[in-house]
């Protein structure tokens, strides 16, 4: 196995190419093993240390050398800032957060916050904010005799990677060894790919995506990973032929920033033969694969959950596929959707049980809960009330229990399974979960506890769903400029609505929960929304008046937000 790591350095004079083999990357674990097994750390297992890094071959190193002393890693989004980063390292219960230069800023916000947390930072200058420097005490460590008590077994937990979940901010779910390890040379090995494949990582490893498909594919089968910092359009098959990349991971959002490209000559002039991943809408998908010549294996899967499903034969549009077999002996491959009511929950028989969906009939992505590996919902770490919400009782037969994926979808008769929607209160942009609850937060703190609902909308030609606000005031009554300044600063990019609604008052249940089913279903329509509404304008960063003519550009893709 050996990880290539391609990078543009910051004076973007030339590339920085740093190949890590397998005996380096082996070395660098064991002297992190060892390090933080010593004084004074000393950790066991079952510690956990959060990682807070970009894209970086010592990212990899580090996790794997925690891992050989049980001590799990919890997985950061380098997106986050402020409150949400705070929670998300506090929620893991870590003991230290390691960290590399360029994050440190976003660090030193929160550093009062972070009560007894290790400061660690991986870098060859001095810290600015006191953080130990790592990169001193590896070079001080010998890592030959690495003397590891702890025995890895595969219901260990390796790794905490964070979801938004239904609601709140976010929450780290738990991934055993089994599920890791299983997953991850399930994934590759279902691609046709092997060790002698070179696999091209753009996406993020301290996602799902990133860290269990990419990385572990080098890891479990040994496969060469290419590996950039971030995802780059323009770069994109300039790097495949550089490094004779033979397959790639994406989600649907790369794939149409790449069919945006202007058509070149080394469209097809790389070795890429397969792509995996997942949200690739099937318009995309189609000339994706005619201009590119590259099948697509498109799969379904959650971090935490039990719902795995896998396009085989490359049906275009469809996200999984469920045998005949399975479908008539049930207990082989659990996994169902039942039928829902308006508000998204089961619908129930005369006996109290779920109600499987008929074929071409929308419903509810659920997996019955088992003891094996494949079958088990391992939860939120440190949080069983997040993961109790996360459970369905009693599904088709008394003490029964099912993961809720809060994904609706709807089954052909051959078997293929195709994503409608997300449910519930997240929605998908620009390849990340967004928690409504999470920005209805933020947003009603910038406007002194205003009532604000969050909820994502369509934008024709764009995977997932755009966010969008309602708030119960008139825009007189807000700083507008005020407000564009602090979601900026506030929020991740992927996670600041693009549309804001202005309107008397918000409809409620009888519980006092905001509805949103109409406002989602009237998104930003001028036409048949009479309340006053704004648009997000990338190229001045301000929120501005949406009018007639802005709306048709933005449907006709004239405008990009």
């Amino acid at each position: 196995m050996d990880i290539q790591r391609c990078k543009k350095r910051k004076n973007k004079k030339s590339e920085l190419n740093k190949i890590s083999y397998f005996f380096k990357l082996e070395d660098y674990s064991n002297r992190v093993a060892k390090l933080f097994s010593s004084a004074p750390f000393g950790y066991k297992k079952g510690d956990c240390v959060a990682i807070f890094m970009e894209n970086r071959p010592e990212f990899v190193g580090l996790w794997l050398g925690l891992s050989k002393l049980g001590v799990i890693s919890a997985l950061i989004n380098t997106n986050l800032k402020g409150e949400p980063l705070r929670h998300s390292i506090a929620s893991s219960k870590a003991l230290a957060v390691i960290f590399n230069s360029t994050l440190e800023p976003t660090i030193g916000q929160i550093k009062n916050d972070l009560d007894k947390v290790q400061l660690i930072i991986d870098a060859d200058k001095h810290s600015t904010i006191g953080a130990v420097n790592l990169n001193s005490l590896l070079k001080q460590t010998y890592p030959d005799n690495v003397d590891c008590e702890y025995s890895v077994a595969s219901e260990d937990t390796i790794l905490y990677i964070y979801t938004s979940g239904t609601t709140g901010l976010p929450k780290p779910a738990v991934i055993k060894q089994s599920r890791y390890y299983g997953g991850a040379s399930t994934f590759f090995r279902a691609a046709g790919l092997g060790a002698n494949d070179v696999v091209y990582v753009t996406l993020p490893i301290y996602h799902g995506n990133g860290t269990l498909l990419g990385i572990g594919s080098a890891i479990t089968v040994g496969s060469t990973v290419v590996l950039r910092q971030k995802f780059s359009a323009s770069n994109f098959w300039k790097d495949c032929i550089q490094y004779n990349c033979t397959s790639f991971i994406y989600v649907g959002e790369i794939c149409r920033f790449l069919v945006n490209q202007a058509p070149s000559a080394i469209d097809r002039a790389h070795k890429v033969r397969k792509a995996y991943g997942n949200g690739l809408r099937a318009n995309v998908w189609k000339e994706f694969n005619q201009r590119f010549g590259i099948k697509c294996l498109e799969f379904y899967a959650a971090s935490e959950g039990n719902c795995t499903m896998l396009n085989l034969d490359y049906k275009v549009g469809s996200c999984g596929f469920k045998p005949l077999l399975t479908r008539l002996i049930k207990n082989v491959y659990p996994i169902f959707l039942i039928k829902i009511d308006e508000q998204m929950n089961p619908i129930r028989d005369q006996e109290g049980f779920c109600i499987e969906c008929e074929v071409g009939e929308k419903g509810l992505l659920v997996g019955i809960i088992g003891n094996e590996p494949t079958k088990a919902f391992n939860g939120y770490a440190n949080n069983p009330e997040a993961s109790k919400k996360k459970i369905i009782e009693n599904v088709f037969k008394t003490g029964q229990k099912a993961f809720n994926t809060g994904d609706a979808m709807v089954m052909d008769r051959f078997g293929y399974l195709y994503f409608c929607d997300r449910l519930g209160d997240t929605y998908r942009w620009r390849g990340e979960n967004v928690s409504t609850v999470e920005v209805e937060n933020q947003i009603s703190r910038f406007l002194n506890s205003k009532e604000v609902v969050v909820y994502g909308v369509e934008i024709p030609g764009q995977e997932g769903r755009a966010g969008m606000v309602s708030i119960a005031d008139s825009p007189n009554s807000i700083d507008l400029q005020g407000l564009s300044k602090k979601v900026k600063e506030e929020l991740p990019s992927y996670a600041r609505p693009l549309f804001i609604r202005f309107t008397a008052e918000l409809d409620h249940t009888g519980t006092f929960k905001a509805k949103k089913t109409k406002l989602v279903e009237e998104a930003y329509n001028i036409k048949i929304v009479k309340d006053v509404i704004y648009y997000f304008d990338a190229k001045i960063q301000i929120y501005k008046p949406l009018n007639k003519e802005v709306y048709e550009d933005i449907l006709s893709g004239r405008i990009r937000l």
